[in-house]
């Protein structure tokens, strides 16, 4: 069943049924992101887990209740009117631990002004992140809201190199990220 409504909502909501859809610029890119992650509040009572040490003679640092992330990602859109465009990211990686992961799948909405060298924009990803802190350890799933601010220098007609910061308003962490974009249409202008 789940399946099916899936499937409903990409072809009611996607491009299928869009009479503009040949016109509209699309626009995927790939990319490596760097996070710094406050761990979960469930996070350092679990046994299995150990993000700082606990040995007397290493002085705390501001920087011991934080991890670091090393992600892949891929995100898809699509231009709306007004400037405007939507899509999906999906993101995957590791922490700074050996044996955890990080999970991450946002829906996107944005707003670009494309000018003769590039691309400057504002977006915010919405949806769910997936975090396991070592082999032992159970997963911990949150909701994410991280508004970004991307700028992109054209390559070509239809290639763009872009880079990228966010902040995740629930969790007090940033990222950063560099990404290779391709556009359907040349510059990213509607035809």
């Amino acid at each position: 069943m789940k399946q099916l409504i899936l499937a409903i909502a990409v072809l009611g909501g996607g491009c299928v049924l869009d009479r503009h859809a040949p016109d509209r610029p699309a626009h995927f890119q790939v990319g490596i992101n760097t996070r710094q992650l406050a761990p979960h509040a469930s996070a350092p009572s679990d046994p299995n887990i150990a993000l700082r040490s606990t040995q007397p003679t290493e002085p705390a640092t501001a920087t011991d209740s934080h991890l670091t992330s090393t992600t892949g990602t891929v995100q898809f859109t699509m231009a709306t009117r007004y400037h405007t465009y939507l899509g999906a990211e999906a993101e995957s990686g590791y922490l700074d631990k050996v044996g955890s992961n990080y999970a991450g799948a946002y829906g996107i909405l944005g707003v670009e002004e494309a000018g003769r060298f590039g691309s400057i924009s504002a977006e915010v990803a919405a949806g769910v992140r997936d975090l396991r802190y070592g082999f032992d350890s159970g997963d911990v799933t949150s909701g994410v809201i991280e508004p970004r601010v991307r700028a992109q220098l054209w390559l070509s007609d239809q290639f763009a190199l872009g880079a990228a910061v966010g902040a995740d308003l629930g969790d007090h962490a940033w990222m950063a990220g560099v990404s290779l974009g391709v556009y359907s249409n040349a510059f990213n202008l509607w035809k």
